[in-house]
């Protein structure tokens, strides 16, 4: 497998597109994208090594642990205590 699979460059590409649809060109090298890790999936179904690869790609795509404002603040005043205080 090369450094950069298809399914790394369809995480990639995927945050590039227009979610209206408003770039044909971005969204056809998208459907190609899609296309091509379809066809790479049939083709190592069977292959353990190829589903750890795409899941790790997929794994570090993700951001784990949010971190969430809270808006509370902005709009009342708070106090943030400890859980046992």
């Amino acid at each position: 497998m090369s450094a950069t699979t298809t399914a790394s460059k369809l995480i990639a590409h995927r945050g590039s597109v227009d979610p209206w649809g408003r770039n044909r060109e971005s969204m056809n090298e998208l459907a190609a994208l899609r296309e091509q890790l379809n066809v790479e999936a049939r083709d190592n179904w069977d292959n353990a090594e190829w589903h750890r690869q795409v899941a790790a790609e997929l794994a570090t795509s993700l951001v784990y642990q949010f971190t969430f404002e809270n808006l509370l603040g902005q709009f009342f005043q708070v106090e943030t205590v400890g859980e046992f205080v």
